[in-house]
């Protein structure tokens, strides 16, 4: 699948957690659900970026977090990640969070909140 064509499907995937989240009465689930949806944003600006190393290095990351290895397997929402490598694609402020990017042995991401 093409970097490109995965912006086109975050977008899409932005549009329907706005369109979820337009039908709800409850601030707070609200709120969460275009969280949600301006993640699906973030992610579709990093997989529509050139593929360079600026992606986490100008991307609002360090580049120490760039390249990180699971040490146990983690269950993502399409299936259980081994142990391995992922790419963090995003860093929140203070490093509070990471979406992490993995490629195998299928394209996911996740959110990864160290323990403090």
């Amino acid at each position: 699948m093409a970097m490109r064509n995965r912006g086109t499907n975050w977008r899409k995937m932005a549009a329907e957690a706005r369109t979820i989240a337009d039908g709800m009465h409850d601030p707070d689930s609200k709120r969460m659900m275009l969280q949600i949806a301006e993640g699906y944003e973030n992610l579709a600006a990093y997989a529509e970026r050139p593929a360079t190393n600026e992606r986490t290095e100008g991307g609002g990351g360090p580049s120490e977090k760039k390249n990180l290895a699971l040490e146990r397997t983690v269950e993502s929402r399409d299936g259980a990640l081994p142990v391995g490598a992922g790419t963090a694609v995003h860093v929140y402020p203070g490093g509070h969070a990471y979406d992490l990017e993995f490629n195998s042995p299928f394209h996911t991401w996740l959110r990864w909140e160290p323990t403090r």
